[in-house]
């Protein structure tokens, strides 16, 4: 016989391998799930034998399995795996129906000619594990019939086991609650708790004595036992004393296994999330409270409520009796209890219940509801009975009394009088389970799913604690609403943190404090973190910090080193304390409901990141594996390390948003690295050190003993395996697309792991959307070069009138998560050391500079084929994987991204911007919002007002676009008007242009999914343009591919600094296969070797050229001022240079004075982070090259280095850089004006439209 225990631990397929099991209530909500399980994941089980019993006269057993069992929806899903044939070949050959019944002791029945003899001598011989489900759960049933069902049930399965010859297991489903006697808050043991009748009496004569009684004798001994033994219901009763019998006719005969489900719900992920055929337990409040029928309920909702998703129970079910055998084998033990219960590890409040429910039906209203769902549950009997007769009699009473005048009303009163009724059923099943509360140990089923072998962890799932019960009450009421109403709502893939854990009533400052304490404060899984001044000695101690200070002390002293190493570290170092968290989560939480009106994030993804910090920190090897339940385990090949959270940077709100999810959902709070310009505010600087932010410079400029001050304090950080948050694009983003990466920081932390201080590092990418951010103005006004308001607490205080605004939504979605391991291994197998980051071929185009380019890059690889891509060892390898990693993080922040509506309006509405009707403007969303999905972007698609409160917010899908552009609108009322039927922007003076880079700002999300096709677009117009102009060339036949895509080239490296394009910097931009999929979207047209553009595309076309025309246009500003270097400097400093900031501005000011002369035509190109990229590109292309020069303050002392730039030869000459400015200049928007009518050809000198000193 093959073993179930191999060196590993219990393997469940092993052990079910070639048995054959029998299996009761299979017909129920719980049996079903048994059996789609058993089918899905244990294929080498013999056969399975279904007891059903036969209904009436019927004798067809088999249709009644096919019925009820194999035709259920429950197994769509394996259908749709196997195909349907397939699926009932499996089905059919491994189950079989027998004819049975619980209740008689023979546990077979007679079934036509199959006698029930027959039927008990062949099963008898064949199986060997029981798993006995069968009951009555009807909570109030007559005490004979419960005890017939729920305690012989057993007794009589068990009997049969004994029989059996090669019988293994017994498994038998009872309940946590037969307990439930005992004091609230009391914690119960998994064991056998005895019943001790009067006169001592033994339960099976007192059972066969109700038995025996009339209907009316056994419903008055019904209420005496349960009055004198505490139990709230004969259900709990009968299970306790089946329990008691069971193990007494079992002991010594067969292994037992006692498994004790809590209240059972909808599943968690099996077969799907949500699913739930039945109405039930907990389940049937949750139905009536989204159907507006039950809205009050007794009980206290600080209780603890034990609720367990099916899914789990059934995996329970599988693995009791495999557990029980091998204890049986190894120790001889008999029996075990098993509680499948969530109240030990992961105890859910009826709080936590109420608003996860609550705020489901409110988002998804059901069709079929007669009243918006509303639940709470009342402590005082005085004020529920109020609160039930304003509900439910009065409304009741007036109805009826008007039915006996008026018999219309009548129809009306008799559901009010079944409402009623049904409320009143509910307060007398449930009100006991929510007044009260137990603990429920589960030891032992955790103690199997430490036991199970690392493969089948994820298969047969038993851990509670990866239960997230705001996501589980979401799916679990999406069950109810799409399998018992048959309705379609939308997948319940986000959760809105702002009301997360709330009550019905926003505002309720007793909920905020409830949710601040349910929620974990903690930095590290295991709560355990380094004490600040002990860290601070051991980073001073570290043998990095003690050289550089050595090498400083030769400069000063080894006292004044070590005190300037101490202030170094009391200024950077944060001190963490979860009383501040706490608190600052609960004022966070009330600003977020005056600020937004949702905060989303997908439930699944937070539950990935869950699981991957539950591993940081776990120490058992057998844990420590890289498995993970509910993560995909072929994505990461090595154990998950400390996370490294890399948000978005759009807002300084990004990293309280980070770090308020990671406590509501009890995840470590991550530890920021944020900049000192922090430390000017005196009060917040010591909640947002408290909270676990680490203040740095922005330069660490020449200073050896800060950084590595500051790389041993992030080392011991992560070895703690406390999670760390950062910003990869080093900044806020001001123009609303990502920036370029920043690789300090990320070098730092990447050292941790390439030395070996920890084993992984576990990076995850997040993307923050906003539908409207709050510094928005700001940006424009710095965008167009108005001073940054510091950072201080007298701005902070100013700010506050925001409060007063809605700014929509945000969208959190965390990107795949990174494994730093994993990823050397990718690179290594792709050579990376030898993929050399590719050359600019400059301004002009010259293929002799890039056949230059080329023999450099062969020699450069020549000398690294002889050897492995190894950034442990060489720094040419990690400078490589860290460049290339960071890439990598800013393409998933991109890819990540959650496009708001307002992102598509405001592109529309520049597109147009000298005005778009409302229908038209409405029409052009609905078609942008079709591109942006064709492109695999996804697109916020809500509606609704903004006031405070509102919560009008359905399904996406049922949104009119209409609805959506209203809102959009709403949102951006400050930039947009609407003049006479039309929408444009709201500018009405010279001083309100910079709403055009507002506008921009919202436009620029939408950015990174269109910028290759936009390259292409603008390349293409190049191109007509040039063909117009040469009537010889055969403009008729469309452009020519290879010239076409020899100007892709050089604007995608034009634009180099302006857009993360790809995941690899080096890797050449692939535009015949942009071009291509260009073509199959029926944009352009290929004929041979030429492309045209058809009518039906012309729209897209322009659409995709305005997008790019604007940063077109800013860097032909910037080619424009440069021409000023060739008359700027002297001999004495430095011909052709002046500082660089001074570039900058001219630039800007050139732009500006271009547009306002109808030479330029986006007001958008002002902007200074493009201006800045466009001076960054003309580096790269050595037209331009960047110094630092200082100057003298007085005769002792420097001034600090001021950038400068200067021309490089050959662009010290007109012509050649002339040359340059007429390249870019080909690219921009047509015009009246040509680039000689603007600079004068006779003399460009003399008629410059600007003075060089500026």
């Amino acid at each position: 016989m093959s073993t179930e225990r191999d060196s590993n631990g219990l393997s469940l397929i092993e052990f079910y391998r070639g048995k054959t099991l029998l299996c009761t209530g299979c017909s129920g909500f719980l049996g079903k799930v048994l059996v789609e399980k058993i089918l899905r994941c244990l294929p080498d089980v013999k056969k399975v034998y279904l007891l059903i019993r036969p209904k009436g006269k019927s004798t067809d057993i088999n249709g009644r399995m096919k019925k009820e069992i194999l035709d259920s929806p429950i197994m769509n899903h394996l259908k749709e795996k196997i195909g349907e044939k397939e699926f009932y070949e499996l089905a059919y050959s491994k189950l079989e129906a027998v004819a049975g019944d619980v209740a008689v002791p023979t546990f077979f029945v007679d079934n036509g000619e199959v006698k029930a003899q027959q039927v008990i001598d062949r099963l008898k011989k064949e199986v060997n594990v029981i798993i006995h489900s069968a009951a009555t759960i009807g909570f109030h049933e007559r005490l004979d019939v419960a005890i017939e069902l729920n305690t012989f049930g057993p007794v009589n399965a068990v009997k049969f086991a004994v029989q059996c010859e090669n019988i293994e297991a017994v498994a038998h489903i009872s309940t946590c609650f037969v307990n439930s006697n005992t004091k609230s808050g009391t914690k119960i043991q998994e064991k056998l708790y005895p019943v001790q009748l009067p006169g001592n009496e033994d339960i099976e004569d007192f059972c066969r004595r109700v038995m025996a009684m009339t209907p009316a004798e056994a419903e008055k001994t019904s209420d005496k036992y349960l009055k004198q033994f505490g139990f709230p219901n004969t259900y709990t009763f009968t299970k306790r004393m089946g329990e008691i019998l069971a193990e007494k006719h079992a002991r010594g005969r067969v292994p037992l296994a006692i498994v004790r489900p809590s209240i059972v719900g909808g599943a968690m992920k099996e077969p799907c999330a949500g699913w739930v055929d039945t109405v039930s337990a907990a389940g049937s409040v949750y139905l009536f409270v989204g159907l507006g029928i039950l809205s009050v309920l007794p009980g206290d909702a600080k209780c603890v409520t034990d609720q367990i998703p099916v899914d789990f129970v059934v995996n329970a079910m599988l693995s009791c009796p495999v557990d029980v055998n091998a204890r049986y084998k190894r120790l001889g033990e008999m029996y075990r209890v098993y509680h499948s219960g969530s109240s030990f590890y992961n105890p859910c409040t009826w709080q936590m219940c109420v608003t996860g429910v609550v705020n489901y039906w409110r988002m998804h209203p059901s069709v079929k509801a007669i009243a918006p769902a509303e639940f709470n549950l009342i402590t005082s009997s005085w004020y529920y009975n109020t609160q039930f007769f304003m509900s439910y009699t009065w409304i009741r009473k007036l109805y009826s009394l008007l039915a006996t005048w008026n018999k219309s009303h009548a129809k009306i009163a008799e559901t009010l009088i079944k409402m009623e009724n049904r409320a009143n059923i509910m307060k007398k099943s449930f009100a006991y389970f929510t007044s009260n509360e137990w603990i429920f140990e589960s030891q032992h089923v955790n103690d199997i799913q430490q036991s199970i072998v690392p493969a089948e962890r994820d298969i047969f799932f038993l851990d509670t604690k990866m239960i997230d019960w705001n996501t589980y009450f979401n799916w679990f009421c999406y069950g109810l609403h799409k399998h018992i109403l048959k309705e379609d709502p939308p997948l319940p893939v986000t959760s809105n943190v702002v009301s997360m854990v709330s009550t019905t009533y926003s505002s309720n400052m007793a909920s905020d404090i409830n949710f601040v304490y349910s929620a974990s404060g903690d930095f590290t899984r295991n709560g355990v973190t380094t004490a600040r001044r002990e860290l601070m000695q051991t980073v001073m101690n570290s043998q990095a910090v003690r050289y550089e200070i050595t090498a400083e002390a030769h400069r000063s002293s080894v006292l004044e080193a070590e005190r300037r190493a101490f202030g170094i570290m009391d200024r950077m170092f944060a001190d963490p304390d979860h009383r501040v968290v706490r608190m600052l989560s609960w004022t966070l939480r009330k600003v977020w409901r005056r600020l937004y009106q949702s905060i989303n994030i997908n439930s699944e993804e937070v539950y990935m990141l869950k699981q991957l910090a539950s591993q940081v920190n776990k120490k058992n090897s057998d844990n420590n594996d890289g498995h993970i339940d509910g993560f995909d385990p072929s994505s990461m090949t090595h154990p998950p390390g400390p996370l490294i959270l890399i948000p978005t940077h759009r807002s300084y709100l990004d990293f309280l948003i980070i770090s308020y999810i990671f406590f509501a959902y009890s995840i470590p709070v991550p530890h920021i690295a944020a900049g000192e310009d922090f430390l000017n505010m005196s009060v917040v600087r010591n909640i947002f050190r408290h909270s676990g932010a680490f203040f740095i410079r922005r330069q660490f400029g020449d200073d050896p003993l800060y950084r590595s001050i500051f790389a041993q304090y992030v080392q011991h950080l992560l070895m703690d395996g406390c999670p760390m948050e950062f910003f990869v694009e080093g900044t806020r983003s001001r123009s609303g697309k990502t920036l370029q990466p920043k690789l300090g920081l990320l070098s730092i932390i990447v050292d941790s792991f390439l030395e070996k201080k920890v084993p992984n590092l576990t990076i995850v990418p997040v993307n923050i959307s906003y539908e409207k951010l709050i510094e928005g103005q700001a940006y424009s006004d710095e965008l167009l070069g108005n001073a940054k308001k510091k950072e201080s607490l007298k701005n902070l205080v100013k700010a506050r009138n925001v409060l007063g605004n809605k700014y929509g939504d945000i969208h959190v979605k965390i990107a795949p998560p990174i494994s730093l391991a994993d990823y050397v291994t990718q690179l290594r197998s792709q050579d990376a050391h030898l993929q050399i980051p590719r050359k600019s071929s400059g301004v002009e185009e010259d293929s002799s500079q890039n056949n230059e380019n080329e023999s450099q890059e062969s020699n450069e690889r020549s000398d690294l084929k002889d050897r492995q891509f190894d950034p442990f060892v060489h720094s040419h390898d990690k400078n490589i994987l860290v460049r290339r990693l960071a890439y990598k993080i800013t393409h998933e922040l991109n890819g990540a991204s959650i496009i708001p509506a307002t992102s598509l309006v405001a592109s529309i509405v520049l597109a147009y911007r000298d005005g778009i009707s409302l229908d038209e403007l409405n029409r052009r969303t609905e078609w942008l919002k079709q591109l942006i999905v064709e492109r695999g972007g996804e697109v916020s698609w809500v509606a609704g007002d903004l006031k405070e409160g509102s919560i009008a917010r359905h399904s996406q899908q049922s949104f009119s676009t209409s609805a959506v552009v209203d809102r959009a609108l709403g949102l951006m009322s400050d930039v947009v008007v609407k003049r006479k039927f039309m929408i444009e922007p709201g500018v009405n003076s010279r001083n309100e242009h910079k709403k055009f880079i507002q506008l921009g700002v919202y436009r620029n999300q939408l950015l990174y999914l269109f910028v290759k096709e936009s390259i292409v677009c603008c390349a293409y117009e190049q191109q007509v343009s040039k063909l117009e102009k040469d009537a010889s060339n055969g403009a008729d036949k469309g452009v020519n591919v290879q010239d076409l895509l020899t100007s892709c080239k050089f604007l995608s490296s034009l634009m180099r600094h302006e857009f993360v394009k790809q995941e690899n910097p080096d890797d050449n931009d692939n535009y015949d296969a942009v071009l291509d999929k260009m073509i199959q979207r029926g944009i352009f047209i290929k004929n041979e070797n030429h492309v045209q553009l058809p009518l039906t595309s012309v729209e897209t076309h322009r659409f995709m050229c305005s997008l790019l025309w604007p940063f077109i246009e800013s860097y032909w500003a910037a080619t424009m001022a440069v021409l000023t270097l060739l008359f700027t400097g002297s001999e004495k400093e430095q011909l052709n240079s002046v500082e660089e900031n001074v570039l900058i501005q001219r630039t800007q000011w050139l732009a500006e004075k271009l547009f306002f002369e109808d030479k330029i035509h986006f007001y958008e190109c002002c902007s200074l982070d493009t201006i800045k990229n466009a001076i960054n590109t003309l580096v790269t292309f050595r037209v331009l090259s960047r110094s630092s020069r200082s100057e003298k303050k007085n005769a002792s002392e420097k001034l600090p280095p001021v950038p400068h730039v200067h021309l490089l030869p050959p662009y010290t000459e007109m012509d050649k850089l002339f040359g340059v400015v007429q390249n870019v200049q080909n690219y921009r928007k047509a015009s009246n004006k040509t680039l000689h009518d603007m600079m004068g050809a006779a003399s460009r000198k003399s008629v410059f439209p600007f003075s060089p000193k500026l």
